[in-house]
C-alpha cells in the first residue's frame, strides 16, 4: 500500500534539536550509522526489560544501548510502517502499523491478532487511522481510531466492540484512572470537519464535559489530536497549535502554541515534554528553584527547526528523543547544560575563577563571561588590545579583582567593570599562570622564568626560577609553593627550596582540605602536599582515570579532578571511592581542562567548550542494570531452548546482555558455571566459553555490572545437562558385564582344562621324584656307612666302652628314624634338614676318629624354620665331601668341611666346601668297599626334575678349589628358588 507525505504526518509525535536559547543539552544523534533502521522515526518506549523500541518507516527497532535489532515484514510484522507501541502487563509489546492492523511481539517473535483484518476494514484499510492502544480494565483493552473508540478482550485478541460517540461531539476525550500515579489519557477523532469551531467531549475519572474551542487549522491539514494527563490532576489536550489545559475543577485554559503539537508526554521527574511540526520541542521543567511550576513557566526550547515525535525519559534518568527525519538523539542527564551555540564558550578555556558570587572565564574575541549560574550569566566585553587580552587567572584582593592576562594583566572592580591596566616595570612580554598570596599578604605572580609581585597596581621582579614556572599557590600555614617544569619548590626567606621525590611537570596547584596544596602532576596522578612532604598520591592504581591531571577543584570532601580521560570525583574521607563522568554522561568531550565549584554547580572546560553540571545530578548511575542470556550455543548451534546435551555435545558459548544505555561500552560481566567453577570470573565482551566438559549437571550463572560498579539485582540463568557416554550408560554396562561373564567363563574353562593337563604332567613327574626319591634313600645310606657303624658300635661293646658304644647307637638311631620319617616327603624346612645333616656328619667324625674338623653356618636373620628346600638334598654332596675327598687325605693332614647357607634377594644358596684330593684324584683312587659316587647324580637329577614342574630357577655348581701346591678341595654351590 502507497502511504502519502500528509497520511504519515498525522501520526507524528516528534523531538528535540539543538536548543535556540543560551543552553542545551548534551544530546547524541543515533543514526543509521549505530544500526537505526531509518532517519524516519515515529515514536520511543522502553519496555520492563530495560530495551529502547523505535518505530520508523522501515520496521521496528530494539536497542540494547550498542547495536540494534530491526524487526520487519520478514520477522513476521504485517508492515515495515510502525506508528507506536504498547506493552502490556504480560510483556506483550502491541504495534500499530501503517496498513491499518495490530500485531504483537512476544519474546521477540511476532504475532497477528485474529481482529486486526476486522479493524482494517473498520478503518477502511487505511483511510482512516489507529491512533492508539491502551489499557482500559482488567479484561479488555481501549483501541483509539479516527473512527471512534473499541475494546478488545485481552484473552482472546478476537473480540472487538465499538463504544458509542456523543452526539454533536467532534473529538472525545477519555481518560481512565485519572490517579496522579500513572494516569492514562486516550483520544479519538470522531470526524474531521472543515470548521473553525469544535466540541470536545470529555470523560475524566467518571465525570463528563463539553468544551467548544476555536482551533486553527494548519496549512498541510495535518492536525493531530494529542492528550496527557498531568500528575497534578490536570489534563492537557493538544490540537493544531493550541493546548487545552482541563483543570480537576472542570476549568479550562487555552496556551498557544507556533507551530501544530505532534506530541505531548510528562516524564518521571514531572517534566512536560510538547512536541511540535518543524519547531523542535518545548520542555517545562517541573521543579524550578522550590517552586513547582508544572507546565506552567516559560519552557525550554531544543531543537529549533527539527519535528520531534516522541520524548521519553528512560529509568536510569536518560532523555530519548525520536524525531521525522534525523533519526533519534539521547541524552544521559539533563542536569549537564553547554553552550557550545555561544561561539565564544565552544572552545577551550583557560580560565575558571569563582570569584564573590561570579565563576569568570574569558572566551574568544576579549570577552569576559561572567556567570551567577547556568541560567544567569553576562557577557563583559573588554577593551580591543592585545595588552588585556587572554586572562589565565583572576584573583580578588581586597575590592578589587586582578586579572593575570596572556601579554599583561588588568584590574576589574567590584562590578566587573575595567579599573586598570597593570604595568610591569620590566616591561616585560611574558604573561602571568596564576596569582596568590604570601603570609605577608603580598600578591605574587609566576611566570615563564621568574616569580614577580604587585604592588600599587605595579608589577616587580621577585626573583628567578630555576625552570619554566608553570604554577603557583599558598597553604594554610602561608607556605608558597612553585610549580616548574622539573618539580616543585617551596618558598621562604626569599629563597626556593626543592621538594623531594618531587621532580615531576606539574599543570596545577590548589589549595585544598585540611589547608593543604595538592598537585595536578603530568603523568604522576594526583598528590596531597603536607609542607615537604607527600601525604597521599592517588593513580590509576586507585581509580583515577588518568595520571594526567589538569585541575583540581573541591566541594566539601569531594574533590573534582580535570584529567585527559574525564572528569574524576574523590571521596577524600573514602579515597577508595573514585568516580569518572566522561562524554557519554553529558560531556561535551573527554579531554578536561579547568574545572570550578560554585555553590550547587560545577564547571568544566573541555576541548569542545564550557559545560556546567547540577552537583546534584552528577552521580554514580546507581541504577543497576538488567542482564538477560540472549543465546547458548553448542557446536554453533543456538541451544536455548534445550536442555539435554550429548556427550560429544560438550562445548558452549553463552550470549549475555547487559542493559545499561549511560555508558553501554562500560558494561562487564560477573559469571560462572556451577559444577565447573568454584569462583565467580569477569567478562566484558558479553561472550563467554566453555570447552570439552564432562558429563554431569551445570547451571550458568551471569550478573552484568555498569561501568559505576552496581551489579544487576537479578542473576541470568541456565540450567543443562550432559549425558553420560554410552560406555558409561547402565545398559552398556550390564552388556559389558554380561559379556565380561562370558569371556572369564571362556578363560576359565580354558584355565581349568590347561590346569587339568598339567596336573597330570605334574603327576607324572612326582612318579619319576618317587622313584629317585628311593634311589637317592638308599645311595644316601649306603651299605659300607651301615656296616661299619655296626661295626664300630661292636668294638666299643668288645673294648668295654659301653657308653660311647650306646651313645653312637642312639645318634644312629635318630639319625635312622629321620631319614625315614622325611623320606615320606618331599619338601621340609631348612631347619629339619640341617638337623639331620649336623647329625650325620657328627657320627661320620666320631666313627673316623676325628680325622675332620666340620661347621654349618648360616646368617642370623635368616629364620631356617619358614625356608623350604626338597628333602635330603644336601647331604649326598656331604657324603661326597666326606668319603671321596677328606677321607682320601694322607693320615697326617687334618680334614676341613664346611656347609654354608646365604640368601641373595629370593635365591637362597648352599655351599658345601672342603679341603680334600679334589675330585680328578678321586675319580682315579679305588675305594676299598667299591662304592661309586652315585648321591651327587641323583641329586642333579631330582632338582631338573623340580625345575620342569615349577619349582623356579635350581641349579648346582661345582667348583675345583687350587693353591700354589695343587687341588686343595671341591666346593658345591646349590641354587634354588627361596620358598616360604
Amino acid at each position: 500500500m502507497m502511504y502519502t507525505q500528509t497520511s504519515i504526518l498525522l501520526f507524528l509525535f516528534f523531538c528535540m534539536l539543538n536548543p535556540a536559547g543560551a543552553q542545551q543539552y548534551a544530546f547524541r544523534n543515533i543514526t543509521t550509522d549505530e544500526g537505526l533502521p531509518t532517519s524516519e522515526c515515529y515514536h520511543v518506549m522502553q519496555d520492563r526489560k530495560g530495551y529502547i523500541w523505535v518505530s520508523s518507516n522501515a520496521g521496528l527497532g530494539k536497542y540494547n544501548g550498542r547495536t540494534f535489532r530491526t524487526f520487519t515484514t520478514e520477522d513476521g510484522l504485517t508492515d515495515n510502517i510502525v506508528f507506536k507501541t504498547f506493552e502490556d502487563d504480560q510483556g506483550r509489546l502491541f504495534y500499530i502499523t501503517g496498513n491499518t492492523r495490530i500485531g504483537y511481539l512476544k519474546n521477540d517473535t511476532a504475532f497477528t491478532m485474529p481482529v486486526t483484518d476486522t479493524l482494517a476494514r473498520l478503518m477502511s484499510q487505511g483511510k482512516f487511522f489507529i491512533y492508539e492502544i491502551c489499557n482500559y480494565d482488567k479484561e479488555r483493552f481501549l483501541i483509539s481510531t479516527q473512527r471512534g473508540f473499541y475494546t478488545l478482550d485481552k484473552k482472546t485478541l478476537s473480540r472487538l466492540e465499538a463504544i458509542p460517540g456523543m452526539p454533536g461531539a467532534a473529538f472525545w476525550l477519555k481518560v481512565i484512572d485519572g490517579k496522579a500515579s500513572g494516569s492514562y489519557c486516550f483520544e479519538v477523532s470522531s470526524g474531521m470537519h472543515r470548521m473553525d469551531k469544535y466540541n470536545f467531549y470529555v470523560e475524566i475519572n467518571g465525570k463528563s464535559m463539553m468544551i467548544p474551542i476555536e482551533l486553527e487549522r494548519s496549512g498541510s491539514g495535518s492536525s493531530i489530536f494529542r492528550t496527557c494527563c498531568l500528575a497534578d490532576g490536570r489534563v492537557l489536550a493538544g490540537f493544531s497549535n493550541k493546548i487545552v489545559v482541563i483543570n480537576p475543577d472542570e476549568t479550562y485554559t487555552m496556551k498557544k502554541l507556533p507551530f501544530p503539537v505532534t506530541a505531548i508526554s510528562q516524564d518521571k521527574n514531572k517534566g512536560v515534554w510538547v512536541c511540535m511540526l518543524n519547531n523542535g520541542l518545548y520542555y517545562y521543567p517541573c521543579e524550578k528553584g522550590n517552586k513547582k511550576v508544572c507546565f506552567d513557566d516559560e519552557p525550554q526550547h531544543l531543537f529549533a527547526g527539527e519535528s520531534p515525535t516522541a520524548a521519553l525519559t528512560d529509568n536510569e534518568g536518560g532523555v530519548w528523543v525520536s524525531t521525522l527525519y534525523n533519526g533519534i538523539y539521547y541524552c544521559p542527564n539533563l542536569g549537564i547544560v553547554n553552550y557550545t551555540n555561544i561561539k565564544q564558550l565552544s572552545t577551550k578555556l583557560y580560565s575558571l575563577n569563582s570569584i564573590s558570587s561570579y565563576v569568570l572565564t574569558n572566551g574568544l574575541n576579549n570577552t569576559l563571561f561572567a556567570f551567577k549560574n547556568k541560567n544567569d550569566f553576562r557577557e563583559i566585553t573588554l577593551p580591543p588590545g592585545k595588552e588585556i587580552n587572554g586572562a589565565y587567572s583572576y584573583y580578588k584582593k581586597g575590592n578589587k579583582i586582578y586579572a593575570a592576562g596572556y601579554s599583561s594583566s588588568y584590574v576589574l572592580d567590584s562590578s566587573l567593570e575595567l579599573s586598570k591596566i597593570v604595568t610591569d616595570r620590566n616591561k616585560s612580554s611574558m604573561f602571568i599562570y596564576n596569582l596568590a598570596e604570601d603570609k605577608d599578604k603580598k600578591l605574587i605572580g609566576v611566570r615563564f622564568s621568574e616569580l614577580v609581585y604587585f604592588a600599587n597596581d605595579t608589577i616587580f621582579s621577585d626573583m628567578a626560577l630555576p625552570s619554566r614556572g608553570r604554577d603557583i599557590a599558598t597553604d594554610g600555614a602561608g607556605r608558597v609553593y612553585v610549580a616548574t617544569n622539573k618539580g616543585l619548590y617551596i618558598r621562604e626567606n626569599g629563597h626556593l627550596t626543592m621538594v623531594p621525590d618531587m621532580r615531576v611537570r606539574i599543570n596545577k596547584l590548589k589549595c585544598g582540605p585540611h589547608s593543604r596544596v595538592w598537585v595536578c602532576s603530568d603523568g604522576k596522578g594526583l598528590i596531597e602536599m603536607d609542607g615537604m612532604r607527600a601525604v597521599k598520591r592517588y593513580t590509576t592504581a586507585d581509580g583515577l582515570a588518568s595520571d594526567i591531571c589538569y585541575d583540581v577543584a573541591f566541594e566539601g570532601r569531594h574533590a573534582w579532578i580535570a584529567t585527559n580521560k574525564g572528569l574524576c570525583c574523590l571521596n577524600t574521607d573514602r579515597p577508595g571511592q573514585i568516580f569518572t563522568y566522561k562524554k557519554q554522561n553529558g560531556l561535551l568531550n573527554n579531554e578536561i581542562f579547568k574545572v570550578c565549584v560554585k555553590d550547587n554547580e560545577i564547571y568544566i572546560s573541555t576541548q569542545k567548550g564550557l559545560c556546567i553540571a547540577d552537583l546534584s545530578t552528577l552521580h554514580p548511575n546507581l541504577h543497576a542494570p538488567r542482564i538477560y542470556l540472549t543465546d547458548v550455543l553448542s557446536g554453533n548451534q543456538s541451544a536455548l531452548k534445550n536442555s539435554s546435551f550429548s556427550y560429544d555435545q560438550n562445548n558452549f558459548e553463552f550470549v549475555a546482555e547487559g542493559i545499561s544505555f549511560q555508558n553501554p561500552q562500560g558494561i562487564s560481566y560477573e559469571y560462572r558455571l556451577n559444577g565447573y567453577d568454584t569462583a565467580w570470573k569477569v567478562n566484558t565482551t558479553g561472550s563467554m566459553t566453555y570447552n570439552n566438559l564432562d558429563d554431569g549437571s551445570y547451571t550458568f550463572e551471569v550478573k552484568s555490572v555498569n561501568a559505576d560498579g552496581v551489579k544487576s539485582t537479578e542473576t541470568a540463568a541456565y540450567s543443562f545437562v550432559i549425558q553420560k557416554p554410552f560406555w558409561e550408560r547402565v545398559w552398556f554396562i550390564l552388556l559389558l558385564v554380561l559379556a565380561f561373564a562370558g569371556f572369564v567363563y571362556l578363560i576359565v574353562s580354558l584355565r581349568v582344562s590347561s590346569v587339568k593337563k598339567r596336573e597330570a604332567r605334574k603327576s607324572y613327574f612326582n612318579r619319576l621324584m618317587a622313584e629317585y626319591h628311593m634311589s637317592a634313600l638308599r645311595a644316601q645310606m649306603n651299605p659300607h656307612f651301615i656296616f661299619n657303624a655296626i661295626n664300630s658300635i661292636q668294638h666299643y661293646i668288645l673294648s668295654n666302652e659301653k657308653q660311647y658304644a650306646y651313645d653312637y647307637l642312639t645318634k644312629f638311631s635318630i639319625l635312622i628314624r629321620q631319614v625315614l620319617a622325611n623320606s615320606q616327603h618331599n619338601i621340609t624346612t631348612l631347619e629339619k634338614e640341617l638337623e639331620m645333616l649336623e647329625l650325620y656328619i657328627g657320627l661320620e667324625q666320631r666313627r673316623f676318629k676325628s680325622r675332620f674338623d666340620y661347621e654349618i653356618c648360616y646368617p642370623g636373620e635368616l629364620n631356617p624354620d619358614e625356608i623350604k628346600i626338597p628333602v635330603m638334598l644336601v647331604q649326598p654332596f656331604v657324603e661326597n665331601a666326606i668319603w671321596h675327598g677328606i677321607m682320601n687325605l694322607p693320615e697326617e693332614k687334618k680334614g676341613r668341611l664346611s656347609v654354608t647357607v646365604e640368601c641373595e634377594k629370593d635365591v637362597l644358596k648352599i655351599s658345601v666346601e672342603d679341603n680334600g684330593v679334589g675330585r680328578k684324584r678321586a675319580a682315579g683312587l679305588k675305594t676299598d668297599n667299591g662304592h661309586a659316587p652315585v648321591g651327587m647324580l641323583l641329586s642333579q637329577e631330582r632338582l631338573e626334575i623340580l625345575k620342569v614342574i615349577g619349582s623356579g630357577d635350581t641349579r648346582i655348581v661345582v667348583t675345583d678349589l687350587e693353591d700354589a701346591e695343587g687341588p686343595c678341595g671341591t666346593r658345591v654351590d646349590i641354587f634354588l628358588t627361596l620358598t616360604v
